[in-house]
């Protein structure tokens, strides 16, 4: 998910309830509490941030299938279309400020690495 980047120490103080759940989930996935730290804060920088200035929902992958099964298909292609349009030129501008070939493929990156919605790489044409 993370992109390579310099680290700087910080310190902060953090609500014990908030330590302790950070501790658990961090055992959980084999990973220390600093590595989930800087996974939230990646994630909430890159990404959550811009999708709560749009209004944007996050769902579980069970929610949004149940909620799928319900729709015809014509009625899920049309809102499809239509979402496809306005969100992602809303998410863009939030982030960046303008849309560039640049900029969706950063938003690209972005769906990749912080909504898990597929697999994203980047091959340069001179690489085999």
């Amino acid at each position: 998910m993370a992109r390579e980047g310099k680290t700087v120490a910080k310190s902060f103080r953090v609500n014990e309830k908030a330590l302790g759940a950070l501790q658990e989930e961090a055992a959980r996935q084999s990973v220390s509490v600093n590595t989930l730290v800087n996974q939230l804060l990646l994630d909430y920088s890159e990404f959550g941030r811009f999708l709560q200035r749009v209004n944007a929902l996050r769902l579980s992958r069970k929610t949004f299938g149940e909620i799928l099964s319900m729709v015809s298909e014509d009625s899920l292609a049309r809102a499809g279309v239509a979402a496809g349009k306005n969100a992602p030129v809303a998410l863009i501008v939030s982030k960046w400020g303008k849309v560039t070939v640049n900029t969706v493929i950063e938003y690209i990156h972005d769906l990749s690495a912080y909504a898990n919605l597929f697999e994203y790489y980047e091959k340069n044409e001179n690489e085999r």
